[in-house]
């Protein structure tokens, strides 16, 4: 007698439809503990896709797990379309701290930014002279931002690393007397994610201006915050030092 041929019933592959819905559900009624598991299970349903990676860097900064949240953001950048990834920048932004969609190693003055995707590494190294005062006279002055990206984590004096010029401005004109206090104005931007791969940063900038008073010498009045995203030029590889002159 023939053995019957035994026809292997596998799961149905979970609708995506229905578990983003579920997902979104439990986001909006602040169930972040529910939420964020069904958004990671969506991640592995589809693992390039940005805009799920958003959602979870979102959720997981919501439920109070800023490192999660963080590595969900690298994810985001990495993979999502120029709106998720400007969306990405601005919560990055407000997710605050210095690393941002970076790593750190220890106490390196340099922050990491490495995607397995292409196996490229960036290091993003602060600026020795970055927010040098400069005055003019008695009665105004202003100051500069940048930052050194870097193909290895090495001094940024050294080869191997472009100026990233964050355009960090502050101006201030001391008023003569009570009726005059002084106004400033500032604008500048901060690296916020790199993505080594597509050889992008983002960037979260703000500009506004204000008077000098109130109890802590300075009051905003007026400001305003964009992202803005920029690409980079490979990084220059530094001179082997076995190399000939």
């Amino acid at each position: 007698m023939l053995t019957p041929l035994l026809l292997l019933l596998t799961a149905a592959p979970p609708d995506a439809a229905a578990l983003r819905a579920q997902a979104q559900k439990a986001y909006d009624a602040k169930q972040f503990a529910k939420a964020c598991p069904l958004f990671e299970k969506l991640t592995r349903l589809s693992p390039q896709d940005g805009a799920t990676w958003a959602d979870l860097s979102l959720c997981l900064f919501r439920a109070k797990k800023k490192r999660e949240a963080l590595d969900a953001a690298r994810h985001a950048v990495r993979w999502g379309d120029e709106k998720t990834r400007k969306n990405t920048y601005f919560n990055l932004d407000k997710f605050g701290g210095e690393d941002r969609a970076l790593t750190r190693d220890g106490d390196a003055p340099c922050a990491k930014a490495h995607l397995p995707a292409c196996g490229e590494t960036a290091w993003l190294c602060p600026d020795p002279y970055s927010d040098l005062y400069r005055t003019s006279g008695s009665t105004s002055g202003g100051s500069y931002s940048a930052v050194f990206l870097c193909s290895t984590p090495q001094s940024p004096e050294a080869e191997g690393c472009s100026t990233i010029d964050l355009g960090q401005t502050q101006d201030t004109f001391a008023g003569d007397s009570d009726d005059s206090p002084g106004v400033y104005s500032f604008k500048g931007c901060a690296v916020v994610a790199v993505d080594p791969c597509e050889r992008r940063l983002g960037l979260s900038c703000t500009e506004g201006e204000g008077v000098l008073a109130g109890e802590d010498g300075r009051t905003v009045t007026s400001k305003r915050d964009w992202v803005e995203e920029r690409s980079y030029a490979p990084l220059p590889k530094p001179a082997s030092p076995d190399a000939g002159p």
